[in-house]
C-alpha cells in the first residue's frame, strides 16, 4: 500500500472484527500495524491493527503475534475506508482501450477507490449498458457507479429532431428560383435553423427547456401550404417521439412577384431612368415585405425606395436627402402615367 500523506485508504470492504485469541494464530494477506483508525462512522479515531485476507478485512483490534505475507507498520498515520468520489469525469479514461488509463494511478494515489460518474449529465457510451460493458471488458482499478446522464436522455430525444431539421434545410436549399436577384447563391430557398436560441447559462446544468427559432423563406415558386406541411411534419414527428415541443408561428406570409413586364413594372423603370440616369434593375426580395398583400390579391405591387441595403437595419443606416426627393419624384410620374392610362 502507498503511504499517502499520513493516510492508507483499504480497498477492501470494511469489516470490523475485533480481536481474538483466534486471530493471532491465522496467517494474512497484509496486515497494517499502529495506524489510527478512522472507520467512516463518525466515531473518533481510535489505535488499531487491521488484518486482511483476500479482499476483506477480518480483523481490526490489537494483533501482537499474528503473521501476514506483508506487514506495514502506519505508526503516525491514519487508516481509513477508501474515499467515494461522487462526482468523477474519469468515465473516459476508465471506458477507453488504454491499458495506463483504466489504471487511473493518479485517483489511487489519493486513496480514492469509488468513482460516481454522469452527475454532469452526459455519459461517454450510450446506451448505458454498452458503457457498462466497456468498463467490465477493460477493467478497471476502481468500483464504478455510472449515471444515466439526463443531458443524454434529453439529447437522444432532441438530437433526432435536429438531424431531420438539417435534413430537411439541406433538401430545401437545393432549390433555386428562376427570378433575378444577386448574388447567385441568394437564389436558393432559405430554412435557417437555431437564428435565435434560448437556454440555461448556469455551468454545469442542463436548462428545464430550450427555444430556438427556424426560419423558412420561400421563393415565390414554392407553396406556402405544402412547405408548412412539411416543417410541421418534421415537428410532430419528434413530437410523437416523446419531444416536448411547443410551436408558436411568430410570422407567416406568402411569397409573390409582379413580373417585370407588367405595366407598373414598366412604369416605374423608366421613370427610375429618367430621374437618376441609370436603368433599373429588378431583384427579388427574400424578406417579406408589405406589398405581398396586394401581390396575394393580383394586384401587382413592387418595392422602391432610397437608402443602400448594404447598411439597412443596423446602426449606421442613413438615407440621403436628395435620394428621398429622386424617390418621391419617381412615385409621382410613376402614379401620373398609370393614371392616365
Amino acid at each position: 500500500m502507498p503511504h499517502l500523506h499520513r493516510c492508507f485508504a483499504l480497498f477492501a470492504p470494511l469489516l470490523l472484527v475485533w480481536m481474538s485469541a483466534l486471530a493471532e494464530a491465522q496467517t494474512f494477506d497484509l496486515v497494517i500495524l499502529n495506524g489510527h483508525v478512522v472507520d467512516g462512522s463518525g466515531s473518533p479515531e481510535f489505535r488499531a491493527d487491521v488484518a486482511i485476507r483476500g479482499d476483506t478485512i477480518e480483523v481490526v483490534g490489537r494483533l501482537d503475534s499474528v503473521s501476514a505475507r506483508r506487514v506495514i507498520d502506519a505508526t503516525g498515520r491514519l487508516v481509513v475506508p477508501g474515499f467515494i468520489d461522487m462526482h468523477s469525469h474519469a468515465d473516459r479514461a476508465l471506458s477507453s482501450n488504454d491499458r495506463r488509463s483504466r489504471e487511473v494511478y493518479n485517483l489511487v494515489a489519493q486513496g480514492i477507490t469509488t468513482v460516481v460518474f454522469g452527475p454532469d449529465d452526459r455519459n461517454p457510451i450510450w446506451p448505458i449498458e454498452d458503457e457498462i460493458a466497456a468498463y467490465r471488458r477493460g477493467g478497471t482499478a476502481l468500483n464504478v457507479v455510472p449515471m444515466v446522464g439526463h443531458g443524454t436522455v434529453r439529447g437522444e430525444v432532441m438530437l433526432p429532431l435536429a438531424d431531420r431539421l438539417v435534413a430537411l434545410k439541406r433538401e430545401v436549399e437545393q432549390r433555386t428560383t428562376g427570378l433575378p436577384i444577386e448574388p447567385a447563391a441568394a437564389r436558393h430557398s432559405i430554412l435557417m435553423l437555431g437564428g435565435r436560441v434560448e437556454g440555461g447559462s448556469n455551468f454545469n446544468l442542463v436548462p428545464g427547456e430550450c427555444t430556438f427559432t427556424v426560419d423558412r423563406r420561400l421563393n415565390p415558386d414554392e407553396d406556402l401550404d405544402t412547405e408548412r406541411r412539411r416543417l410541421f411534419d418534421v415537428l410532430d414527428q419528434a413530437r410523437d417521439a416523446g419531444a416536448g415541443l411547443d410551436v408558436e408561428v411568430i410570422q407567416e406570409g406568402r411569397s409573390s412577384e409582379t413580373s417585370a413586364e407588367d405595366p407598373l413594372a414598366r412604369s416605374l423603370a423608366s421613370n427610375i431612368e429618367a430621374v437618376n440616369g441609370q436603368p433599373a434593375r429588378f431583384e427579388m426580395c427574400p424578406g417579406l415585405l408589405e406589398i405581398r398583400f396586394y401581390a396575394e390579391r393580383g394586384i401587382p405591387a413592387l418595392a422602391y425606395g432610397s437608402g443602400l441595403l448594404s447598411v439597412s437595419h443596423g446602426p449606421n443606416e442613413f438615407v440621403k436627402l436628395d435620394d428621398v426627393n429622386r424617390a418621391a419624384a419617381v412615385y409621382a410620374l410613376t402614379v401620373a402615367e398609370l393614371l392616365r392610362t
